[in-house]
């Protein structure tokens, strides 16, 4: 018996090969063997060493250490070609009334064997990546703050969509009638670690700003 020939396919989300630059697959026989490196999403020579059934799986996608959901197939007599797929996965801000925040920006980032940082929200709102199906940790960096949400499963796409939503906050100052104090001014601020000036209740007893949900934030 001599050893076949498999190729290997990562495609994105549409289905196109993902260009990815590091990644490695492997094939199990009782351990897990190198095929080796993705070149532009494909490997158009490995083998495995027989016909039979194997465990397929990329490792070390892009040079972020995820790995992929096995797969366990058959190579035939004569070879086979695997096949993976990513998912495109939006990581969104969205303010307390659900649309996307895009006067101002968050940082988004995901775990998988380390914090990866995807980057800014910018005007859009939403910041991307093409992710392998599998459990992950998300995160977002918004007005000093930062939420986690997971572990999270990413299913097999071809879009996934990861929310993350503020909750408007509302400083006020009143009277001891419990009026609000319109005829002066108060300053309001928040704490996550150091303290961030809101500013000026400016003349209508309150100021407000959206903030991530979670525990840990001081006001004064």
């Amino acid at each position: 018996y001599g050893s076949e020939a498999v190729i290997v396919k990562l495609y994105d989300h549409t289905g196109v090969l993902n260009g990815v630059t590091a990644g490695t697959a492997q094939y199990n026989d009782g351990a897990w063997h190198d095929i080796g490196p993705l070149t532009g999403g494909i490997i158009s020579s490995g083998t495995v060493p027989t016909a039979g059934n194997y465990y397929f799986r990329i490792i070390n996608y892009n040079g972020t250490g995820s790995t992929s959901n096995n797969q366990y197939l058959y190579v035939p007599s004569g070879g086979t070609t695997i096949t993976f797929q990513t998912t495109l996965v939006s990581l969104n801000l969205k303010d307390h009334s659900g649309a996307l925040i895009t006067g101002e920006s968050g940082t988004g980032g995901y775990y998988s064997t380390g914090w990866q940082t995807l980057g800014s929200t910018g005007s859009n709102g939403y910041v991307q990546a093409e992710l392998l199906p599998g459990s992950y940790y998300f995160n977002m960096n918004y007005h000093n703050y930062t939420q986690q949400i997971g572990a999270m499963s990413v299913g097999a796409g071809p879009t996934q969509d990861v929310d993350f939503q503020t909750t408007l906050v509302t400083l006020n100052l009143r009277h001891h009638d419990g009026s609000l104090i319109t005829t002066e001014d108060g300053t309001g601020a928040y704490n996550t670690g150091a303290w961030h000036t809101l500013g000026s209740t400016a003349g209508t007893g309150m100021n407000s700003i959206e903030l991530l949900p979670g525990s840990g934030y001081y006001f004064n």
